[in-house]
């Protein structure tokens, strides 16, 4: 059950549907035979997240206060709309429409299969795109975009476009109307991290990233990752109305820019990150 690993993208989610684990129906297995007492396929699912990032929405731990790691809000928002299944056991996956609807099996092994979630024909035409240079404008719903620029509204999904959030959160658009009259006063912002997602051919890259900084009681520490590299760490913002730029170089082989943001928070809500746009150009070789 561990073959198709490695298809599974980085920092993606994954789910599973089972008949039944180890119910009186299955209680043999072709490797080891008879099984009594015990699940052994149980953390199956948690083998195809290790190295990669990603998440596997049903572990139990996550759910329970006395281990390390919890869930911020009901995960059943999230496994409603993993990018992965894991179905096993399954006697007719025919009888899950979601399945056949929403993903696409991309391997099949004894007594298993692993369902991707399908990309929209807006995401795959973005793919097939060529351009020299990107500019995100985030912003909130209904808002004046910057001038040649992409729009990312909160809510903007990435399997949708081919660009967006990955994560499920209550991000929203806000304004700085100190800053009124910079074109980039709006921006997207959260309290708890968030993961940004764009689809870009193989290549060198330039990433100039904006954000926001407001009055805030206590300096906000903004942290951020770029495919696997943290490319800022605890940058203290102004404490008064600002915008605050940074940028970076970086190599993509696999196809994607994943950036992850986050601030660092002694208390919960402390603090919240204001991301006001992402300029991409493309380094010539």
């Amino acid at each position: 059950m561990t073959t198709a690993v490695d298809k599974i993208e980085p920092h993606s989610t994954l789910t599973f549907r089972s008949s039944l684990w180890d119910g009186p129906a299955h209680r043999t297995s072709s490797y080891i035979g008879p099984i009594k007492y015990t699940s052994p396929f149980l953390h199956v699912p948690a083998f195809y997240c290790i190295g990669n990032g990603s998440v596997f929405l049903n572990n139990y731990e996550a759910e329970l206060p006395y281990f390390p790691i919890n869930y911020k809000t009901n995960p059943d928002r999230w496994i409603k709309s993993a990018d992965y299944v894991l179905a096993w056991r399954m006697e007719n996956h025919h009888d899950q429409p979601d399945l056949e609807r929403s993903y696409e099996r991309i391997h099949s092994g004894i007594a298993y299969s692993l369902y991707q979630r399908r990309k929209t024909d807006k995401a795959i035409a973005w793919q097939k795109q060529s351009f020299d240079q990107l500019l995100y404008d985030f912003q909130p719903a209904g808002a004046p975009p910057q001038a040649n620029s992409i729009t990312v509204e909160p809510n903007i999904c990435y399997r949708e476009h081919g660009y967006g959030w990955v994560t499920v959160s209550n991000r929203n658009g806000q304004y700085n109307n100190a800053t009124e009259e910079l074109p980039d006063r709006d921006f997207v912002t959260d309290h708890f991290d968030g993961v940004f997602k764009i689809d870009l051919p193989n290549g060198q890259y330039q990433v100039k990233v904006q954000f926001a900084s407001s009055p805030t009681p206590k300096p906000v520490r903004l942290n951020l990752i770029a495919n696997g590299k943290k490319v800022i760490s605890n940058r203290i913002l102004p404490t008064q109305n600002d915008l605050v730029i940074h940028s970076y170089t970086l190599e993509i082989t696999d196809g994607q820019l994943t950036q992850i943001i986050y601030v660092k928070q002694e208390k919960r809500f402390e603090s919240k990150w204001q991301w006001s746009s992402c300029y991409i150009k493309r380094i010539e070789d």
